[in-house]
């Protein structure tokens, strides 16, 4: 039997297997997180100072800097970037 998925590309799989939004959503929180752990290391910024900035919890930053949780609400994003000096920038485009 043929393997119906060998030729097709990523996203069309995902997209077969509905895990698409799911998928295209965790990349998204990989990027934020990584630019908000490269911010922090190099203005020296401990996760115990950011979350004292923030006025929140170290395991509740530690959430949102978790690559692998996609839940992350656009309160979040912009305290943390209001903690970090950063100003965020969205861009949508059509797919």
């Amino acid at each position: 039997m043929r393997n119906k998925h060998i030729g097709s590309s990523v996203r069309s799989l995902f997209e077969e297997t509905g895990d698409l939004e799911e998928a295209l959503a965790l990349a998204e929180k990989k990027i934020i997180a990584e630019t908000f752990r490269r911010k922090m290391e190099k203005d020296k910024i401990t996760k115990a100072a950011l979350a004292k900035r923030m006025g929140t919890s170290r395991s509740q930053l530690d959430s949102i800097l978790n690559a692998s949780d996609s839940g992350l609400t656009l309160t979040s994003i912009l305290k943390v970037c209001s903690a970090l000096g950063l100003k965020p920038n969205f861009k949508f485009s059509e797919i």
